[in-house]
């Protein structure tokens, strides 16, 4: 992704353009085109796991696993917070690509997602965050 803008001075400037075509130019390194398996793959690179080690991690079958690290499988949002907890993904990395890619971000106010968000935020893996999950009677990702 190219350099950082923040979202409501994109808008403004939307807003008040009189030529998308500048508009476009002008911002066109902002905006989010990395497919996701692109975005797996950095963070499986950046994690130093093998990718059949990141599936286990993330307890998701092989032949699912790989067919979204290939962009052949678009995961359902629980398979992909999985993903992203065996990645080790930061909170923020983690929000980043669920709303880029068109799933809830996490919300505190929802008690499942709260689960998930401090798990996240103290490091837990998969198999932690479903016991706690369990623990209090959400349904586990």
């Amino acid at each position: 992704m190219g350099k950082e803008k923040d979202t409501s001075d994109l808008l403004k400037a939307l807003e008040n353009c009189e030529e998308f075509g500048r508009f476009y130019e002008e911002n066109k390194e902002v905006f989010t085109d990395k497919p996701l398996y692109e975005e797996l793959y950095a963070l499986q690179e950046r994690s130093g796991l093998k990718k059949n080690e990141v599936i286990r991690l993330a307890q998701l079958s092989d032949i699912y696993g790989y067919k979204i690290f290939e962009g052949q499988r678009k995961p359902e949002r629980k398979k992909l917070l999985c993903l992203l907890i065996a990645l080790r993904a930061t909170f923020a990395e983690t929000q980043r690509i669920l709303k880029t890619h068109g799933y809830a971000m996490l919300y505190a106010k929802d008690p499942a997602d709260c689960v998930v968000i401090y798990g996240i935020c103290n490091n837990m893996n998969v198999m932690q965050i479903n016991g706690l999950l369990f623990e209090y009677g959400f349904e586990m990702i």
